[in-house]
């Protein structure tokens, strides 16, 4: 039974409405991409952030990132620095 419906709806779209089944067709398709669209907006309504700051918040990391790097650089610099005294033993 599901063989010969299969084989009618192909022969239907496929063969007597070919315009229908290129409708239905891009129908699945933007449904498809229509719920991966939402299920991201809906992640972001519940990590309460907006779609510019999802997009820039890698960008913010990386630069945060490196600005702790060179600040940690610079810190064992002073550490390990020491004046020179006026001692003349020095």
């Amino acid at each position: 039974m599901a063989s010969t419906l299969m084989m009618h709806m192909k022969f239907f779209f496929l063969n007597e409405q070919k315009v229908f089944g290129t409708v239905i067709i891009i129908c699945i398709a933007m449904f498809f991409a229509l719920s991966v669209f939402f299920v991201y907006h809906l992640q972001l309504v519940i990590a309460n952030t907006t779609t510019n700051e999802s997009f820039k918040k890698s960008e913010f990391n990386a630069r945060l990132d490196r600005e702790h790097r060179i600040i940690t650089e610079l810190t064992k610099e002073t550490e390990d620095w020491k004046p020179k005294s006026n001692d003349p033993k020095d």
